[in-house]
């Protein structure tokens, strides 16, 4: 059996975008190559977008990977339906999680993030987003090993996930009766 593996991300606030580093190189098959080192793959801020069948990728990322078209697929957009390019990447997650052969689409990306992890990758594990104590952060685990169901009490306490503001001892000192 596979030993889950996952990882935990929070924001400074709350956030609309769940935004992740993670790590693209070339498509391998396990099966015939040995795993790459990916110390030498170059680190790529990811947007997490569960409105997106596929995962994308830009121009750039596919000269920097070296990446090599293997055809074209339309895709439809919110404002546009066209032909894109096709290629096979390996991804990398945060905590060295590796998909190495997914099907990525080339496409022009907002400039805060360089590619997009689409639902071809999230539904190959649990995905959860929170935003409690205002604020955002999300979790990812891979495979999946149980039914998120938050309709059911939580089996343990709540704990603030921000820990609690240091006090300076600048306040004035209570008096001490003796």
């Amino acid at each position: 059996m596979i030993q889950p593996r996952g990882f935990f991300l929070q924001c400074n606030s709350l956030s609309n975008n769940l935004i992740s580093d993670v790590k693209i190189g070339p498509a391998f098959d396990p099966t015939v190559s040995n795993r790459p080192d990916p110390k030498g793959l170059t680190k790529y801020k990811a947007l997490w977008d569960t409105g997106a069948t596929s995962t994308v990728i830009t121009k750039p990322v596919v000269g920097d990977c070296g990446l090599i078209p293997t055809n074209l697929a339309r895709v439809t957009s919110a404002t546009e339906t066209r032909d894109t390019f096709v290629y096979y990447a390996s991804i990398w997650l945060p905590n060295m999680v590796c998909f190495p052969f997914v099907r990525v689409l080339e496409a022009i990306l907002s400039d805060k993030y360089d590619l997009l992890i689409g639902m071809d990758i999230i539904v190959r594990g649990d995905f959860a987003v929170n935003n409690s104590l205002n604020v955002t952060s999300f979790t990812f685990r891979t495979p999946s090993i149980d039914r998120l169901d938050f309709t059911r009490p939580p089996q343990r306490p709540l704990v603030p996930l921000v820990p609690p503001k240091k006090k300076t001892g600048r306040g004035k000192r209570k008096s001490q009766k003796s």
